[in-house]
């Protein structure tokens, strides 16, 4: 009596490892997906943290007329102590975040902030480049 697996022993555990690859590559895939979006949504609130810091801190720079749109570049935050680029995550993706904008509204009552990829620029102020719309 000779002692082995049959060729179908063989096939059927083959099948099995190749349908438990499938689902945990799958798996593995969407952890990494969901992980780099906590990630960017991480960097994003860094980024309008320290906008937050730097309207806070300059108030009488913001006029208060309701729905203003003021746009803050990531490198002008940078350039200023409000925004350490070693704040932000480090993600190979995430560098397009650097060609963003913080949109900065207020609405009567307070300031609202949003990481944009555009800013429509009218008036630009040399000192930390922030535009009003």
């Amino acid at each position: 009596m000779k002692k082995g697996f049959t060729l179908v022993e063989l096939l059927g555990v083959l099948v099995i490892l190749g349908i438990l690859g499938v689902v945990v590559s799958q798996l593995i895939i969407e952890r990494v997906k969901e992980n780099t979006r906590k990630t960017e949504t991480l960097a994003k609130e860094v980024i309008i943290s320290g906008a937050r810091d730097y309207v806070s801190n300059n108030l009488d720079s913001f006029q208060y007329d309701i729905n203003r749109v003021y746009c803050l570049s990531f490198d002008s935050l940078a350039a200023t102590e409000y925004l350490d680029e070693d704040m932000v995550p480090k993600l190979k993706d995430l560098t397009y975040l650097k060609d963003y904008y913080v949109k900065v509204i207020y609405n009567g009552n307070n300031f609202g902030y949003e990481v944009v990829e555009t800013c429509t620029a009218k008036w630009n102020r040399i000192s930390i480049s922030f535009f009003i719309i």
